[in-house]
């Protein structure tokens, strides 16, 4: 059996959410147990965050979408 290890910053949302509601960016574990309180039965995603922002100070996400007839 092996243990997974989370280093802060994490991001925690709930399952099934992709709106942006119920999703947020925990840098201690003080306010990751309160943002899971409001929800107790909820299923959880956890990852860690990564700062991925260009030498310009500024995030970008890139969408490809392929098509094949």
């Amino acid at each position: 059996m092996s243990s997974q290890v989370f280093h802060l910053p994490l991001l925690v949302r709930v399952a099934g959410t992709h709106g942006g509601d119920d999703f947020d960016k925990f840098e201690n574990w003080h306010d990751i147990a309160e943002f899971v309180a409001k929800r107790p039965d909820a299923i959880y995603y956890v990852i860690e965050y990564i700062d991925y922002r260009s030498t310009d100070d500024l995030y970008r996400k890139y969408r490809m979408i392929f098509y094949q007839r």
